[in-house]
Order: structure tokens, then sequence, then C-alpha cells
């Protein structure tokens, strides 16, 4: 899942609030038995050491069988679930969404269906599938670089031209990445310019990222357009009733203590809170239209 490791452990916990008993069935009697066979190697060792080199029918010694077993139970032992994790889709999604900045509206109210979870499945993907995903990649990127990316050369030249910006001490770089809210700014998350489309940061990327920023290095003071961004943001947040904001003690830590992580969350909902206030009153004044 993007963003790292810090959105993990929220993932991991919205996957495990929906168990699904066959596949925990499955992966315990396969512990189950892989176990069986490994212990019994094991005690075939203390009981007599030098056995454990014979080799076997099979051309194997109990070594390589020990190791083996101890392999499917390590295995099948990961894919049963632990203790039951609180029943919070809502509060889940959230931590996660403010290392990851994605929320799309069609998740909006419905993170507890089983349309949201396969979508959210599909992005935290076991690490068994990472693996061989990985292995298949040595094999299907020369395919993928011959055949499919000479098509997607003009678009990636495109956006080379278009989206990079030359800062004097720093060189070039990703001009989202410089907070241009001039460019790439989008009104409805707060900003106060509203690009055209094509330089528009989707879903407010761009401002979720600038929010983002500025609390994990709240010693950095912004210019320009990013200072009135924040004077703005901060001003709308302060005006803002605290339930509007509250997730009923989904933000916080665990223990329900409040801190910087918190704060990032509760910024987050504002600029969903914006955007929602943006959506709404466009939509009135295309009805009166």
């Amino acid at each position: 899942l993007g963003g790292g490791g810090g959105s993990h452990k929220a993932a991991r916990n919205y996957v495990l609030q929906f168990p699904t008993p066959i596949h925990t069935q499955v992966a315990k009697f396969v512990a189950y038995i892989a176990g069986s066979f490994a212990a019994t190697c094991l005690a075939i060792g203390v009981i007599s050491g030098p056995i454990l080199e014979r080799s076997l029918p099979s051309g194997q010694n109990f070594i390589w069988y020990t190791a083996f077993f101890g392999l499917i139970l390590a295995v099948s032992r990961s894919f049963i679930p632990d203790d039951p994790v609180p029943y919070k889709p809502e509060g889940y999604i959230s931590k996660a969404m403010q290392h990851t900045h994605y929320f799309p509206r069609r998740w909006r109210g419905k993170c507890h269906t089983t349309s949201v979870q396969m979508e959210f499945r599909s992005l935290f993907k076991l690490k068994v599938v990472i693996f061989f995903e990985e292995i298949f990649s040595i094999f299907l990127t020369p395919f993928i670089l011959y055949f499919l990316m000479p098509d997607s050369v003009p678009a990636i030249l495109d956006f080379l031209r278009d989206f990079t910006e030359d800062i004097e001490g720093v060189g070039q770089v990703c001009s989202m990445a410089a907070f241009n809210f001039e460019k790439h700014g989008n009104m409805k998350y707060g900003s106060q310019h509203h690009s055209d489309k094509h330089f528009r940061s989707r879903r407010g990327k761009m401002e979720k990222s600038f929010i983002h920023f500025c609390k994990q290095y709240d010693q950095w003071e912004p210019e320009g357009q990013g200072k009135a961004y924040m004077e703005s943001f901060n001003t709308y947040m302060h005006s803002m009733p605290e339930h509007s904001v509250n997730m009923s003690g989904d933000l916080g830590d665990e223990n329900g203590r409040s801190g910087p992580m918190a704060d990032l969350e509760k910024s987050q909902l504002i600029l969903q809170h914006i955007y929602d206030n943006k959506s709404n009153t466009n939509t009135n004044s295309n009805a009166h239209d």
C-alpha cells in the first residue's frame, strides 16, 4: 500500500476486522499437519542425531524435511489472524488516509461494504503475492519496456515538460513537489487558485501533501502562496464546530491520546469537509441556474 510503513498497521487492522473463516480454518489445518511433521523430525533428531543426515528413499534427509515443513508452518501461520480487531472501518481507513492521501468519494460512508473491502485488498496485497509479483516482474519488465513503453513515451515527455520546475540552488524538481498553488491549486480543497484540469492535482493530493509536510516539519515556515493557504486553512479549522471533525475516539493513538498524528488526521478530515462544502455549493448553484 502506498504511503510506506506508516499506513501498514491501520491497513492491516482494516483487513483483519473482516475475518475469512474458511481461509483461517484451512491455514490452521495446514499449520497443524506441517507442525506435526516438523516436530516428528526434530524429535527423531533429539533421540538420534546422526539419523538426521541419513538419506531417505526420496533422496532427501531428515534435515531437509525439517526445514521444508518448518517453512510450510511459517507460511500457513501468517494467514492465521491474531486477536480479534475492533470493528472500526471508517476509523482505520482514515488513519491509512493520512499517509496515502487516497480516499475516493465512492468509499465515503461505505467502508464496511464488500466492494470497498475488495478494492482495498487489491491495494493491500499479501507479502507472498508481492514476492511472486517481484519474481515475475524480472521476466515481464523487458517485454513491457519493448512493447508497451514506446506508446507512452509522448505522454511521459509531455509530463516532464509541463511539470518540471527549475529552482535555484536545488535544480529541476516536480512543480507539485514545490507546492506551486498557482499552477496546481484546487479551490475545492481550499486553494486560492483553481488551475486548469490538466495541471490540477487530483483529489486535492497536493493540498493534502502540503498539510502533511507542514505537520511533519512544524518548524518550517511556508512563504507566499503556501503561507496564505495555511492562514486560510487555520481560519477555516478554528471556525468549525469540534464535533464536525470528531471521529468518536478514532483520532489519536491507540490509547485515545491526541498528538501530531491526531492533528494530521483532523487536518485531512477538514480538507475533506472543505471539499464537500465546495461540491455542495457548486451543485446548488447549478441547480439554481
